[in-house]
Parts: structure tokens; C-alpha cells; sequence
């Protein structure tokens, strides 16, 4: 068993929850694509000086994908951040509820404190690593589907 499905498993990371992330992403994706698209038409008709009626559905659709792309991008962050808290959080309260019983015996100390090989530094790279591997990790790697079927295949020459 791999570390990454160890940390799944432990976290129970709600699926409703990430693939909302990853819809969002990959929106987010779309929209990029949409927006560049159009804006390479809306340029390259422009410049063949038309009616500019002619050009207002491309005037439109290059301001709606403008609009849309940065807020399914902050809607994106906003759920895969959600989902990563929510999992660290779950994760955290499993791993504190499994150490817990052996916290008298392992961790006694002194008037200094804890010993020096005490699990509280271990504990805390492993906390930074898991909200890591939430957020950049898992979450981009899993829109990259959505990326393949959003692009357009080459044109044959």
C-alpha cells in the first residue's frame, strides 16, 4: 500500500467534494481555451475591417469567457482548498486519536519538556506534507483528463 492511498484512506476524502474541484478545474480549462479561441477570431476578423455588427457575438462570447474564466478559477480554489482542510482535518483527528493512548508512556518529560525524539516534529512535517499533496497534488493531476478532451485534435496538413 502506497503512502498517497494510506493518506486517502485515513483522510476519507468526500468524492462529491473533489470531483466539484475537479469539474471546476477543468471548466476553468475550457473557459481558458474559449477565451483564447475567440479572441484569436475576434482579432483576425477585426483586422479584415468588417461591419462591427458582424463582430458582436464574438465580442460577447470573448466577454463572457473573460468573466467566466477567473471565477471558475477562484470557485476551483475555493472547493479544492475546502476539500484539502477537510481531509487534513480528518486525517489530523485519526492520527491524534491513534496516538493518543500511547502519549503517556511515549511522550513523558521532564521540566524541560519532551523528550527530543518525541513525535511532535514528526507529526508536524507530516501535517505539512498531507496539505501539500491535497492541494497541488492530487486536485491538478486529477483535471488532467478533463484537459485532454477540451483540446482540439491538430489539423492534418
Amino acid at each position: 500500500m502506497t503512502t498517497l492511498t494510506r493518506l486517502l484512506a485515513l483522510a476519507s476524502v468526500p468524492r462529491k467534494r473533489v470531483a466539484l474541484a475537479v469539474l471546476l478545474g477543468t471548466l476553468t480549462i475550457v473557459f481558458g481555451v474559449g477565451l483564447m479561441a475567440t479572441a484569436g477570431y475576434l482579432i483576425s476578423r477585426a483586422a479584415e475591417r468588417p461591419a462591427i455588427l458582424s463582430l458582436t457575438v464574438a465580442i460577447v462570447a470573448v466577454r463572457f469567457f473573460g468573466l467566466a474564466r477567473p471565477l471558475a478559477r477562484y470557485l476551483e480554489r475555493l472547493s479544492s482548498h475546502d476539500v484539502a482542510f477537510r481531509a487534513l482535518g480528518r486525517a489530523r483527528r485519526r492520527v491524534y486519536e491513534r496516538i493518543e493512548p500511547l502519549a503517556p508512556a511515549e511522550l513523558r518529560g521532564d521540566r524541560r519538556g519532551p523528550r527530543p525524539r518525541s513525535c511532535r516534529p514528526r507529526a508536524r512535517c507530516w501535517r505539512q506534507g498531507c496539505s501539500w499533496a491535497g492541494s497541488q497534488l492530487l486536485l491538478p493531476w486529477s483535471r488532467s483528463p478533463g484537459t485532454v478532451t477540451a483540446r482540439r485534435p491538430p489539423a492534418a496538413s
